[in-house]
């Protein structure tokens, strides 16, 4: 499968994760979510952190991250968003990264 595969069956995922919250149901989201960054990550991980990959590398890795996050996975979203920090990020993206860090760190100190 290719990059936008795994994108797009990961934000498949995520939607439905997000419709299963809103109805209450936080684990079956929680569930979605772990294969939602899954996918993600397997994307991401097609791209090598060299600047010809930016901004998309870096987008991937901070979706990854954050879905990782939702799904209650706060080392894996820290070590997604660690890796997305690699190569020549940008400042907006490097923030964004950032601030999916700040989020792990609270409920995870690695």
């Amino acid at each position: 499968m290719s990059v936008r595969d795994f994108h797009n069956k990961a934000m498949e995922y995520a939607n439905n994760a997000l419709a299963a919250q809103r109805i209450g149901q936080e684990g079956y989201a929680k569930l979605l979510f772990h294969k939602a960054y899954i996918c993600e990550t397997t994307a991401a991980q097609q791209l090598e952190a060299r600047q010809e990959n930016e901004p998309s590398r870096a987008i991937l890795y901070r979706s990854a991250a954050w879905m990782a996050a939702n799904a209650g996975d706060y080392r894996v979203a820290f070590d997604l968003a660690t890796e997305g920090l690699r190569g020549e990020v940008s400042e907006q993206f490097r923030f964004e990264l950032n601030e999916v860090l700040k989020h792990a760190r609270l409920r995870f100190i690695p």
